[in-house]
């Protein structure tokens, strides 16, 4: 779809008006310029998902304290008392 926008804009564009003056050049232009960021917008969620999804399965490997069935707040106090 960008390009058929595109070709339309490069065909428009070489009518007598100038591109600077050509709303669908301008058009384009600015939906070009938005496509850009939200691509870069979707690298980095992508990154920051991969992230989220590291960071769980480093907690889910963490398990409760000490490998037994406690919560680790109880664990740690019983780690206290010994």
């Amino acid at each position: 779809m960008i390009e058929e926008i595109n070709l339309a804009s490069t065909n428009l564009s070489k009518s007598s008006k100038t591109a600077e003056s050509d709303p669908l050049s301008q058009i384009v232009r600015v939906l070009n310029a938005h496509l850009g960021q939200l691509q870069q917008i979707d690298v980095g969620a992508e990154q920051l998902r991969q992230k989220v999804e590291t960071a769980q399965k480093e907690v889910r490997g963490f398990g409760t304290f000490g490998g037994t069935s406690e919560n680790g707040v109880e664990g740690f106090m019983r780690s206290l008392r010994r």
